[in-house]
């Protein structure tokens, strides 16, 4: 429940309430201890304690979008996240981001496999279909391909 609350709920719905604000604090030196504090946060209050092990947070770039790439502690359940890529467009900033999702799931033969996903700033999710390897080069590719879709 911790993994699934903090890349779908919380991480969205704090970004979302200042996108300026929480781009400046992950583009910052306590980025990454920021994020486990979150972590543990929310572990706190699904009364879980995961481990924050794997947590990690890079800038990226791609093309005309800029932010930041968040890998996750290792999913066990479905739908948890392997990732979360919030990009923004360069010349617009955080207020126009988008926060992409690499979710952990199954097919129907019990095969694990991955989900491409977005949250919006309204609390909607979209689902884009089959992913790619949960690996962080091929999940960008994909966000790259989401992006230049519009």
């Amino acid at each position: 429940m911790q993994a699934y609350m903090f890349a779908h709920r919380v991480f969205p719905r704090w970004f979302f309430e200042d996108p300026a604000a929480v781009a400046r604090v992950l583009s910052g030196p306590e980025a990454l201890p920021h994020l486990i504090a979150l972590w543990k946060e929310v572990g706190m209050a699904c009364q879980e304690s995961l481990a924050s092990d794997g947590l990690a947070l890079e800038p990226v770039r791609l093309d005309d979008w800029q932010g930041a790439l968040i890998r996750l502690p290792p999913p066990g359940e479905v739908p948890e996240a392997h990732f979360l890529c919030l990009v923004w467009p360069a010349d617009k900033g955080p207020e126009a981001a988008r926060i992409l999702t690499l979710e952990h799931s199954l097919d129907l033969q019990g095969e694990k496999r991955t989900v491409l996903g977005e949250w919006r700033s309204d609390g909607a999710h979209l689902n884009f279909g089959s992913g790619p390897e949960a690996l962080s080069e091929p999940f960008l590719q994909a966000v790259r391909r989401i992006l230049g879709k519009g």
